[in-house]
This record gives structure tokens, sequence and C-alpha cells, in this order.
């Protein structure tokens, strides 16, 4: 058994690769891999909370005396960066007060209000365990009287949706649903001030968190053969997977994160007693997206096991070696 040192700089990527995603050329392949792992990871927590993949704020308006009107499907966008939570809060019910364009369950754009409705104003507040509440307010007149609640389609719950940042629950704070009927009307809030507070307030079932709780440092080369377990819409499913490390996010913002493994602690990836010339490396956030906003560089350390040869080659070896040695010293 050999055991071989590959230390890599992000900085050191060539200059049309992004840090979370690029290649690493060896200038001296490495023979008869066994298999990988990493040793070390270290990095600064820099990564936007809200990115490309979670930037969408989706919620469903229905007047209550009017269920034959189409249901309002409203939707804003969050400009990717860093927010705390009271920033983020802010600019989302800004947001979702401010918004006149709607579309029905088809997609056809239509007015956010019809006729004489006034429209819905959102608030937020949190309480002393960190948990949201939306509060939707209209004044007290009859077609100011609506139901609302938030909605995705379900492909877009598989990824890191904000109101996941917020705490909301998928599925039973979250409806997959582009309609309020009169069938599941129960389901969504009031936003009648008439009404108890409590009955105009979706109150997430979580405490927020402003910062992801995981990375994962991948590659398509390195860990081709491992193996994991994931929830997929409430199915237990084992599938092939790239991950080589699980790094947990336990600092604050701006403070480095840190990983060290020695011996048996190593996860390994079998490797087939290939040949390494290159590999990839990719750093992905807690829901498998490679992470391309606000990531700061990354130092790590790859140990790559390999295979001694067979004591039995090597006995053959070395005795055909003696021997041509010796038919070359006593030629006649």
């Amino acid at each position: 058994m050999g055991l071989h040192y590959i230390y890599v700089n992000s900085q050191d990527k060539k200059a049309d690769e992004v840090v979370s995603d690029f290649t690493i050329n060896l200038h001296n392949p490495i023979t008869s891999v066994k298999r990988v792992g990493i040793s070390s990871f270290t990095t600064s927590n820099n990564s936007y909370n809200v990115n490309v993949n979670n930037n969408k704020v989706r919620w469903l308006e229905q007047q209550v005396d009017n269920m034959g009107q189409p249901t309002r499907n409203m939707e804003v966008i969050i400009p990717e960066g860093y927010y705390s939570i009271n920033e983020l809060l802010t600019l989302i019910v800004r947001l979702m007060t401010g918004t006149t364009i709607a579309t029905d369950k088809d997609g056809n754009v239509i007015q956010r209000n019809i006729a004489s409705e006034a429209k819905v104003t959102y608030s937020y507040s949190i309480n002393e365990n960190y948990e949201v509440s939306i509060i939707g307010t209209s004044s007290s007149n009859t077609v100011s009287n609506k139901y609302w609640g938030f909605y995705s389609h379900l492909s877009d719950m598989k990824n890191n949706l904000i109101h996941s940042i917020l705490g909301f629950e998928m599925i039973s704070q979250i409806t997959n649903t582009r309609n309020i009927t009169s069938l599941n009307k129960d389901y969504f809030k009031r936003s009648y001030t008439g009404a108890a507070l409590s009955l105009r307030t979706l109150k997430a079932n979580h405490s927020y968190s402003e910062n992801n709780s995981l990375l994962y440092l991948a590659s398509s080369v390195l860990s081709n053969n491992s193996i994991t377990s994931r929830n997929e819409g409430g199915l237990m499913t084992s599938m092939k997977t790239n991950i080589l490390e699980t790094i947990h996010i336990n600092v604050s913002r701006y403070s480095h994160i840190h990983l060290s493994k020695f011996g048996s602690d190593i996860l390994w990836h079998d490797m087939d007693n290939v040949s390494l010339s290159h590999f990839d490396l990719k750093l992905l956030d807690a829901h498998y997206n490679i992470n391309k906003e606000g990531i700061a560089n990354y130092r790590c350390c790859i140990v790559v096991e390999t295979i001694e040869p067979d004591h039995r080659e090597k006995e053959l070896m070395y005795k055909e070696y003696n021997r041509q040695a010796y038919a070359l010293a006593h030629r006649p």
C-alpha cells in the first residue's frame, strides 16, 4: 500500500473556471489507485443564502366571496445575495404587497385586483423561538376578504426554497396546487381584518436559518462508485452520487470552516485500480446544486491510496531478471 497526498488550492484554477467547479491536471499520473478520500478542507463562510435556486417567492390569492373568479398566482424575485433574516423578510413583504401583476392557473397574465378589490398588505413578525409569521391584512369590506397562501411546483420543492430558510415546511405549509377552490379553501389563510389575527397569519413550523447548514465537496471522477440514500417525494431511494465529503457549516458568517480527518475517520471512495491523471472538484449546496455565488476560495488535501504489486508477481519478476542476468554472465 502506498499513500499520495494532493494539495489543492482553488486559486490555482484556470481563468475561465469558477471556484465551485474546476479541473485539476496532475503533472505525474498516479497509477494503481485503490481509493481516495479527503483529509482536510478549509474555506470561509461567504456563500449567499439567496441565489438563483431559491430566489422566488410564490403565493396565491383568491377572493372569498367570488370563488368563480380565477385564483391569482403571484410571484416575486429576490435579488441574489446574503441577507439577515430581518433584511430578507422586510424585502419579501414589501415585494408581496407592492406587486400588481398575477397569472391564472394556466399562466395567462391577469390583474392582481379585480374590480374594486383592495390589495392585501403583508407584514411579518418573529417570536422568541425564532419562528417567522407572515400576516396578510386587507380592509374590512367584503371585496377585500381573500384567501392566501404559499405555493410551489413539486419540482421546485426539491431545491432549496426560500420558504425553507424562513422555516416554512414543504407540502404541509406550501401547497403544490395553483388554484384555490371551495374544496381546498380551508387550507389557506384569510386577509379579512374582521377575522382573528391567527386566521390571517401563516406561522412557520421551524425556526429560521440565515446560513446554509451544509456544503458538499464532489467529484465525478473521484467518487463515481459512491452510493447514497435520498428522500425523493417521500420515498427513500439509493442512487449513485458524486459526493466526496460532507462539510458541516457550524460557524458564523465570514468565519472559517475547517474539516480535518485522519486514518479511519477518512471517508474512502473506491477507484478500481485506475490510473489518475486528472479530476474535477465541485462545491455543492445543501440541495446538491453547484454553489456559484459568494463562494470563497478553498484549500483541501486529497489522500490517494495505491495498490502495491502482488508479492507473487514480484517474485516471478525477480526470478526472470536473475535468470536473464545469469544467462548473460555465462554466455558460451
